[in-house]
């Protein structure tokens, strides 16, 4: 487990304990952990078995929803996990706190928060979006934990090596984590104002034109790679 993911994990340990508690009738609390994976994507096993440390030994239930963007990140596929999440809830008794796990489930339970989740505190954590994270802590029961990238630090590190650098390119896609890593990178302009910034979206290009892409750049460029799940043909 990286210590990027640890953090994630023990944060969001901390913060749960604060918002959760057992029923007066005796009852568990139960918890929903949304996530915007699938079980199979490297980092939800780690964030499952932090999430089952902390809240299996006090007692607390946990059951678990998977949107799979991965693979199905399409509006209609999230409308339709949308709708088969509404007829669950609809028949199962109301959670005591939802766990947004990464982007997607994060926008997910803002978009629904009136008409699904009203009421109920909510933990977001691995979010890689700052604005959607600064957006979503308006609502006073919603919190969570940012997913920083820290291309600073690599620039920085970069430039130590190649001192002459006149550009950064970053490799990104269109995925919710692609775009919060592309927010993340922009941001970063005001900071190394000798270096001109381009961003590498692999959604609109394919894997063999990225490649080229890379390939065509010289010794005056540094090359960033923060996230390349999917190209524009969907591979």
């Amino acid at each position: 487990m990286n210590k990027k993911s640890l953090s994630c994990v023990i944060g969001l340990a901390l913060l749960l304990f604060s918002t959760t508690r057992a029923h007066a009738d005796g009852k568990p609390a139960r918890a929903l952990f949304l996530s915007s994976y699938a079980e199979s994507f490297m980092t939800v096993p780690e964030q499952l078995k932090g999430i089952n440390e902390v809240f299996l030994p006090n007692g607390v239930a946990v059951d678990v929803e998977y949107m799979d963007t991965k693979r199905l990140g399409d509006a209609e596929s999230v409308k339709k996990f949308r709708d088969y999440l509404a007829y669950k809830l609809s028949r199962v008794p109301r959670y005591d706190v939802i766990l947004a796990g990464d982007d997607a489930a994060t926008q997910l339970v803002m978009d629904e928060r009136k008409t699904l989740f009203a009421g109920i505190p909510i933990v977001f954590f691995c979010v890689n979006d700052v604005d959607r994270a600064r957006e979503a802590i308006q609502d006073p029961l919603m919190t969570g934990i940012v997913e920083g990238v820290s291309p600073a630090d690599t620039i920085s590190l970069a430039l130590s090596f190649n001192p002459d650098a006149t550009r950064v390119a970053a490799i990104v896609d269109g995925t919710p984590t692609g775009i919060g890593d592309r927010k993340q990178f922009l941001d970063l302009r005001q900071l190394f104002p000798s270096l001109s910034f381009e961003v590498f979206d692999s959604s609109n290009e394919t894997f063999e034109q990225m490649g080229k892409r890379v390939a065509e750049l010289g010794n005056e460029s540094i090359l960033i790679y923060l996230s390349m799940f999917e190209d524009s043909t969907g591979a």
